[in-house]
């Protein structure tokens, strides 16, 4: 059998920033978010019959999820669930265990009879492995409750060991301490026909009193309603009828046992279009997870309208969950009534006295459940981890923006409760920069889990809020932090994505130009007939036609579109003459930079930070502009008589400013000797006389420029008032320059 062993709790904790992280399939993962990976992808996958946490349970003991030291010791493979040789041999070629092995490879990928020992050092090959031991242990009858569970712990492990049943009880009680979510709304809808005894219906009171043990309950945590069917239904009380937790429960166990027929087409209609409605007068929040939890008897009275209901249900974003107990239920109508997969939302009981045993299931089951996401604008509270589950049709932008600190998001379309050991992807946003999840082409829901607590003092902060919003639509902004993901495969964002959402973008079969794009040289290009439109060249070579919006012209330095009136559009045949105007700075297909003095700053790390510009460092009157793809960068010419400054991020004049509208420049004096330096303030000197002639005088910005000015006519330059005076304003001694 399995090798068990008793050992006190030690917390480990870790964290993992990789991107498409599986460590469920990883030799030597441990730890709760491992286990809690593999038990999520072994009961989603409904292979197995529901072993109501004993595989979860089992873990946490005899390995203390995988952190005990001997977990991995040379010479036994056994893994996080510490399977036996001979009992991993027992799962291979059994007639018995025949329709797993099918189910297993077609949803795992795994072929179970090719498996070797040493494979369960993977945590999902070993949990696959107990599962599989524990379908020739007890076949569906997976003892129930905690009790029963650890009854029969000691009994196979530690049968002269007194105390193991104990240990098992309060060991499994820690696994579950408590939501680490307050953004719930939790109803409970209770049968009370008359196949039902009163101590049965006590006993399902008892049971939903019980759920909330370890619940924080209240207006700004878990809410809790509670409603009972017989011959119609009745609100025992809604979510914003009672504060604390102690009231909640009093009213519970307050219910009144009202016999008659089973009408739970009422009761689900009332959660549907009153309960569940946000910000409806029974005070369901707008942007909790929402969860139902229906125990019943029997077969509803009116089984097409309940089907029919419950769909309405599940449709506004409730979980719902299905307790059915007794021998009258239809286990197929109950399916239709919960949320799928049914193997994780309808649980079957003997009698109501086993309710209890649902308890740390129905627990756990409903702190998870997620918040349902569809298109809108959405806000969360802070310290906390919450689910979503995010509808996608085609196209789906979900932008996730907290309001203090950062929050950190893993996502999958694979494992509804993704977290740092499987996840598909893995991101962050910040108060100054928002996280964006594009998908294209896809029609699975996306599973998102956020988690905003921890010991990282710059977590979004209790007290803050973080805002969802899900568009369907490409909405990337250029500025956050971008996750693509299309056809089912994680990729690189590309600048085309951008472009596609901020810009109308099409592939025209002929530019009516010479074509600037070549393979392995992606970049933007100056149309070199219009301003209000401009070229993306792709990395394999592909030319796009980018339009800017109206009232908005490409610039070649930003590399977008800007704000204003074009210029005139530019003559085919035509040159700007230098004289007139300044020439458009030119652009060279973007070269890998490689080979530049220095090195290529165009690095992944740089764009991350935000730096796009660069002084080329072997000219002063050039500098490279990176593109949006990794190492590739354009090497651009700064306009006559400028120079490129890194301070600025601009080219800057370099002379003597004489007249700018004509392109007129001086040599001497070097503004440097004027003291016009770069960041000037209101202190310094601003002004300085023009050699030769005093009618005219020098003025500096604060960019390190020198500008000729001239005074008006009748006046000549007054060094000592900084300004243009008459001659006869001149102090004594200061003869006129000339």
């Amino acid at each position: 059998m399995w090798q068990a062993k008793v050992l006190l709790l030690v917390v480990v904790c870790g964290s993992t920033i990789a991107q498409i992280q599986d460590a469920t399939r990883q030799a030597g993962a441990a730890g709760p978010q491992v286990v809690e990976a593999v038990i999520s992808l072994i009961r989603e996958s409904c292979v197995f019959p529901d072993d109501r946490l004993l595989l979860r349970r089992f873990a946490f003991m005899v390995t203390n999820d995988g952190q005990n030291v001997d977990t991995y010791r040379p010479g036994f493979d056994g893994g996080i669930w510490a399977v036996l040789l001979t009992t991993f041999q027992g799962t291979q070629n059994s007639p018995a265990l025949q329709p797993y092995y099918q189910d297993i490879a077609n949803r795992f990928g795994i072929s179970w009879n090719s498996v070797q020992w040493s494979d369960l050092r993977k945590p999902l090959y070993s949990g696959l492995a107990a599962a599989l031991a524990m379908v020739q242990t007890f076949g569906a009858n997976v003892p129930v409750g905690v009790e029963r569970q650890a009854a029969w712990f000691q009994k196979t492990f530690y049968p002269n060991d007194p105390m193991a049943a104990y240990n098992f009880t309060k060991q499994a009680d820690q696994i579950f301490s408590g939501c680490t979510s307050s953004n719930l709304d939790l109803a409970f809808m209770v049968d009370s026909s008359s196949s039902l005894s009163p101590v049965d219906f006590n006993d399902a009171l008892s049971f939903a009193a019980d759920v909330l043990d370890k619940f924080s309950v209240g207006p700004s945590d878990v809410q809790v309603a509670f409603l009972t069917f017989g011959t119609g239904f009745k609100t025992v009380f809604d979510f914003n009828d009672h504060s604390t937790k102690a009231d909640v429960q009093a009213a519970i166990k307050g219910a009144q046992y009202q016999p008659g027929e089973t009408d739970t087409d009422l009761a689900l209609g009332y959660a549907a279009n009153t309960l569940f409605v946000p910000g409806g007068a029974a005070g369901a929040r707008a942007s909790s997870a929402k969860v139902a939890v229906l125990v019943t008897d029997g077969k509803a009275t009116h089984s097409a309208d309940a089907i029919l209901k419950a769909q309405e249900l599940r449709q506004t974003g409730v979980t719902v969950f299905v307790i059915g107990v007794g021998s009258a239920v239809d286990k197929t109508e109950l399916s239709s009534l919960a949320t799928e997969p049914d193997c994780t939302h309808v649980q079957l009981l003997t009698d109501y006295q086993d309710l209890d045993t649902l308890r740390a299931e129905i627990q756990r089951l409903s702190c998870r459940a997620p918040v349902i996401l569809k298109e809108g604008n959405y806000t969360f509270p802070c310290d906390s981890t919450s689910n979503f589950r995010i509808a996608i049709n085609g196209n789906e932008t979900i932008t996730i923006r907290p309001r203090n600190g950062f929050v950190d998001i893993y996502g999958s379309f694979l494992n509804p409760y993704p977290n740092t050991a499987f996840n598909e992807f893995k991101t962050r946003a910040t108060a100054v920069r928002e996280a964006i999840i594009y998908v294209k082409d896809e029609s699975r829901p996306l599973y998102l889990s956020i988690v905003s607590q921890g010991t990282d003092p710059v977590f979004c902060k209790a007290g803050h809020n973080y805002d969802i919003i899900v568009q369907n639509k490409n909405a990337i902004q250029p500025d956050a932090l971008i996750t693509c993901y299309e056809n089912g495969i994680l990729r690189q964002c590309t600048p085309l994505d951008i472009l596609t959402a901020l810009y109308r973008v099409v592939q025209p079969a002929s530019l009516g130009f010479p074509n600037p794009c070549q393979p392995n040289h992606p970049g933007y290009f100056p149309h070199p007939l219009a301003y209000d439109r401009f070229v993306y060249c792709d990395n394999k070579g592909v030319a796009y036609l980018v339009f800017c919006p109206a009232n908005f012209w490409y610039n070649d330095f930003s590399r977008g579109c800007v704000p204003g009136t074009p210029p005139p559009v530019i003559a085919a045949t035509s040159t700007p003459s230098p004289t007139t105007s300044k020439p458009r700075p030119t652009t060279s297909l973007p070269p890998a930079i490689t080979s530049s003095p220095g090195g290529n700053p165009c690095t992944q790390e740089a764009l991350n930070r935000g730096d796009r510009f660069f002084p080329y460092p072997s000219d002063e009157h050039k500098y490279i502009a990176c593109t949006e793809w990794p190492n590739y960068g354009v090497i651009k010419d700064c306009a006559p008589y400028h120079k490129w400054s890194q301070h600025d991020l601009s080219c800057i004049y370099m002379n003597t400013v004489v007249d700018p509208t004509k392109d007129i420049y001086i040599s001497t004096p070097d503004p440097l000797s004027l003291e016009c330096k770069v960041g000037l303030v209101d202190s310094d000197t601003f002004y300085h006389p023009y050699p030769g002639d005093n009618t005219k005088f020098i003025q500096c910005d604060q960019f390190g420029d020198a500008f000729v000015m001239s005074c008006p006519a009748g006046r000549i330059w007054n060094q000592h008032f900084l300004t243009c005076t008459p001659n006869s304003l001149l102090p004594s001694g200061n003869a006129p320059i000339g």
